[in-house]
């Protein structure tokens, strides 16, 4: 979250490379991220990415 706070949004490649873990997993924690909330997935496939969806006040680290 301090990666997309910091830059306004994240890549799955991005994030790959900071967590040091497969696409699969990337994939899966952004994913679920979306879905709880945190992060809105803009544009399509390889073009993707991923913008903080709420103030950051209420981000918790």
């Amino acid at each position: 979250m301090k990666y997309v706070l910091e830059n306004g949004f994240i890549t799955k490649k991005e994030a790959k490379e900071l967590l040091s873990l497969a696409v699969s997993t990337t994939k899966r924690i952004l994913r679920e991220m979306s879905e709880e909330g945190l992060l809105t997935a803009e544009g399509e496939y390889k073009a993707r990415k991923y913008v903080l969806n709420s103030p950051p006040h209420s981000v918790k680290m």
